[in-house]
């Protein structure tokens, strides 16, 4: 996106290009004269984090397909490089631990509430929809605990806590979602993703137990 103008904006501007678009309306990210907001590495975590906290207000107000569309551009690295700012050396770590911390509000607070029971592993779930980007996240986010090196620690403990966390939601959508997260990170943290799925196997619903059992030993997609 490097080619781009860019738009400077303070967060209710930054509100107003995430949500305010047409109903219906296709990728904008890949649009033609696509102008990405002008945000320093920090700001643009300050503001994310501020919208994760509050996300349930903002998804009440508009469609299914606008909620999940900007939650696309902000997390999937496919999508926009605005993810890019999580993981920025410039920015705090308190700063970059409390945007992960606060993805568990997207969760509980809209995908728990939101998302259908039908199973994303299974199903041919719409990337763009309630249960296609909670299915997703953890995919997509770049962060799957490779390298495990100490100047990654407390990201990837706020990462792991953040799924550790949405697995105790009462969600089929959620839980799966987390299992998928897990299943991804086992690569970096086979011990932690191990135990952690040990300890929730005697309350998995029977739906996911194949699902975690594959997780638990990394073999997600």
């Amino acid at each position: 996106m490097s080619g781009h103008e860019r738009l400077l904006m303070d967060f209710q501007a930054f509100i107003d290009f995430l949500f305010e678009r047409p109903d219906g309306e296709q990728e904008w990210y890949f649009a033609d004269g696509f102008v990405a907001p002008e945000l320093n590495p920090q700001t643009a975590v300050i503001y994310t984090t501020r919208l994760f906290d509050n996300v349930g207000l903002y998804a009440g107000k508009v469609t299914e397909r606008t909620f999940c569309l900007a939650m696309d551009y902000l997390i999937n690295r496919a999508a926009s490089d605005h993810c890019d700012y999580f993981f920025d050396e410039s920015v705090p770590e308190s700063d970059k631990t409390a945007l992960f911390s606060s993805m568990y509000n997207v969760f509980s607070a809209v995908f728990a509430l939101k998302c259908s029971t039908t199973l994303a592993h299974i199903a041919r779930t719409p990337q763009i929809s309630y249960n296609g980007i909670c299915y997703m996240w953890w995919d997509v986010l770049p962060r799957h605990g490779i390298p495990p090196g100490r100047e990654f620690r407390a990201i990837d403990e706020a990462i792991l806590g953040t799924l550790v966390r949405i697995l105790e939601l009462q969600s089929l959508a959620c839980q799966e979602s987390a299992l998928h997260g897990l299943g991804h990170w086992h690569v970096g943290y086979p011990e932690f993703v191990e135990r952690v799925i040990d300890g929730f196997e005697l309350r998995v619903s029977a739906e996911l137990k194949k699902y975690a059992a594959n997780a638990r030993i990394g073999h997600v997609q």
